[in-house]
């Protein structure tokens, strides 16, 4: 507020005190620390989280053994440690439980067939600065006027196995050490598109058998 006309800024160089800069055009909005409610999302296959997304914990995708009837259908990022409130803990397993087991890369060819029998790491992400987010199915990238936070493959469990949820699996596909050991678990496979004739999956541009990317994105 000194009655000049342009912006101007004092430099580094000990011969030019000062010079006028360029700060770009003015933002309707500018991102802090507080702005935004922010939103979470998790994501599979990676113990980190993109870009400047702030990782809220770290930890091992578990879910329902493959071939159970009951337990939960999703798939959930356990913590690296569990915390017991030891006052109703019953040791041992009990037969009116849900059973919860971690998850295994179990596809024998295409997306992440290297990482066979591995377990699967994840990390749980805020993103302080968006207020949605969406897992974009069949696409690596998003729509017009979101951000890509990570892309992958779409995975849930085999056709033949009980239900599970869609989750989209960082591209990278890490995995857990000491894990390389094929273990009767939950499991993890890639997701193919089915189309036919005269459905409303089309088979143009969808192409039936092939295997599905996915985006996460958010707003």
């Amino acid at each position: 507020m000194d009655g000049a006309t342009r912006l101007w800024c004092y430099t580094m160089d000990p011969s030019v005190r000062w010079e006028y800069c360029n700060v770009g055009s003015p933002k309707k909005r500018c991102y802090n620390e507080s702005s935004g409610p922010g939103v979470v999302y998790t994501r599979g296959g990676h113990s980190s989280c993109p870009g400047i997304t702030t990782l809220v914990y770290k930890g091992i995708m578990a879910g329902s053994y493959y071939t159970h009837a009951g337990n939960g259908g999703n798939y959930l990022c356990l913590p690296e440690v569990a915390k017991y409130d030891d006052s109703v803990v019953v040791a041992g397993h009990q037969s009116d439980r849900g059973y919860i087991y971690p998850v295994e890369y179990r596809m024998s060819s295409g997306p992440l067939s290297s990482k066979r029998f591995h377990d699967v790491p994840c990390a749980v992400c805020l993103q302080e600065h968006r207020s949605n987010y969406i897992l974009y199915p069949a696409r690596d990238d998003c729509p017009s006027g979101w951000t890509r936070e990570y892309y992958g493959y779409l995975m849930s469990s085999a056709s033949s196995h009980t239900t599970s949820e869609y989750v989209c699996v960082d591209k990278s596909g890490g995995v857990l050490a000491g894990t390389s050991a094929a273990v009767d678990e939950a499991l993890l496979y890639p997701v193919e598109s089915v189309c036919l004739a005269g459905s409303g999956l089309p088979c143009a541009p969808y192409v039936n058998g092939y295997e599905l990317s996915c985006a996460v994105c958010s707003k």
